[in-house]
């Protein structure tokens, strides 16, 4: 990051300067009127921020935009990545991680429209209440984790992301990272300026600084937690919220966080929340997974790889197109693994991509643990040609309802939950794609059985033999 205070000319981040003007709710003129710069500049900046790269300006020009966002620090506008909230005190960044490398990642390929009716809602809402709870729901691979570094991208906000691959996954790790991103980011003159080993008991070290922050802050104090369904909460009383999640925020804070569907989030809240489930918006869903495809398409050697695909398969551009958003079902991971192999191998693209198997195998063994009857369970839910309901599968597999039923609940995140006529639930795996992994040898052997042992057969003839409107 420059040090800009010397320059003659300083380079902006574009991306971050449309963010801002978002923000602040700006149009051109008004901005060009406060800023004293002209129309023509900012729409070259604006130009600058849709490509994603950086742009000189005249310090003058630089200082005077940032008093015109009031821009409580001007490295919020540098090119360059930059948070308020990353220590310079190394005694407590080794407390801190921002997850950069993984928000960069995240974000890499993602078109600048993309997911933009998510952080539309979001800003709406925080624009209706004083505080709240912003809870983001989806199947996995839809996307929610780059909704979530795309939120942080735009506003430079306390962030943790829950991540069962890396380890981080306990409440002690949260509450350390992000006490310590608010006690450097506001400037907590009355916080320790080193956190209590025991700080992970309770809540109440994190109710605190946010009401401080809140207290101090000209502008909203932002938290983002990801993935809330990966937290481990064998430590925590099972009466509190997960993570220790403030009961009551602040005015002034607003939390926004992502999970799968789980059948008790364990989030008590006294202020206002909303609850944005992906599964209700198919054409918003849609319009973004070939908005993906296309930005994809705009670099030339990935170009040049699809067109390699696509003659291969002897369709058009607009059918390829067309065909992955639907085969993909709109999950982003799917899509992600798939063209990750055009790119690589145009001529030898597998069904089912490498990627996309080990981020299944991850599915599997968290379906699986403490097997029990659960492959029974779950294999006859694979096979099924229509979405069973709980009795169903108890008369295919002669296990009791009772065992099925809590399995399914704990399987919630992967699964699909439909309500049919009858007011039945009836229960589906998430994605095709998921379902034919599970079909899998490879999927059998990593439950230790065979084909015999899985009962595919045996369900498939059970479920052949059932007579279903005279027995259901």
């Amino acid at each position: 990051m420059q040090d800009w205070t010397s320059l003659r000319n300083v380079d902006i981040d574009g991306e971050k300067l449309v963010n801002w003007l978002q923000e602040r709710k700006m149009t051109n003129e008004m901005f060009a009127d406060k800023a004293k710069i002209s129309i023509e500049s900012i729409k070259k900046y604006r130009q600058a921020g849709r490509e994603r790269r950086r742009k000189s300006v005249y310090r003058k020009n630089f200082e005077n935009m940032v008093e015109a966002l009031s821009l409580e620090d001007p490295r919020l506008l540098l090119w360059g990545e930059f948070s308020r909230f990353k220590p310079s005190d190394d005694r407590l960044s080794a407390d801190v991680d921002l997850f950069e490398a993984l928000i960069e990642d995240r974000t890499a390929f993602v078109a600048p429209e993309s997911r933009k009716f998510v952080l539309d809602d979001i800003s709406s809402f925080q624009e209706q209440y004083d505080a709240g709870y912003y809870i983001l729901e989806g199947d996995p691979g839809v996307g929610k984790s780059t909704i979530m570094s795309k939120y942080i991208r735009n506003n430079d906000c306390v962030r943790h992301f829950n991540v069962v691959s890396d380890g981080i996954t306990e409440p002690k790790q949260f509450l350390r990272n992000v006490c310590t991103q608010i006690l450097t980011g506001y400037s907590l003159g009355s916080a320790p300026r080193s956190l209590p080993e025991d700080n992970h008991v309770d809540g109440s070290l994190l109710r605190r600084m946010l009401e401080e922050a809140a207290e101090k802050s000209h502008e909203r104090v932002l938290l983002v937690v990801d993935a809330l369904d990966e937290v481990d909460t064998s430590s925590q009383d099972p009466y509190s919220n997960v993570l220790f999640l403030p009961q009551t925020l602040p005015n002034g804070v607003h939390v926004v966080v992502s999970t799968r569907r789980v059948k008790d989030l364990r989030l008590v809240s006294t202020c206002p929340r909303k609850t944005l489930d992906l599964r209700n918006y198919p054409q918003e869903n849609k319009n973004d997974a070939e908005g993906f495809i296309r930005h994809l398409l705009e670099d030339e050697e990935f170009e040049t790889a699809f067109q390699t695909w696509i003659s291969c398969k002897k369709i058009s551009t607009q059918d390829a197109i067309e065909d992955l958003v639907e085969k993909s079902e709109c999950n982003f991971m799917y899509l992600h693994y798939l063209l990750s192999d055009i790119a690589h191998d145009p001529v030898n693209v597998a069904a089912l991509p490498q990627g996309l198997i080990q981020y299944y195998h991850n599915h599997f063994r968290r379906m699986l643990a403490h097997q029990g009857d659960r492959p029974k369970v779950l294999f006859y839910l694979t096979v099924s040609k229509v979405a069973p309901t709980v009795k169903e599968i108890s008369a295919w597999s002669k296990l009791n309802m009772l065992t099925i039923q809590q399995t399914l609940d704990e399987w919630q995140p992967f699964l699909r939950i439909e309500i049919d006529a009858e007011k039945n639930k009836r229960y589906s795996i998430y994605h095709n794609s998921f379902r034919e992994f599970l079909m899998s040898d490879d999927a059998v052997r990593a439950a230790g059985m065979d084909r015999g042992e899985a009962g595919y057969g045996k369900a498939i003839s059970d479920f052949e033999e059932i007579e279903w409107n005279e027995e259901f």
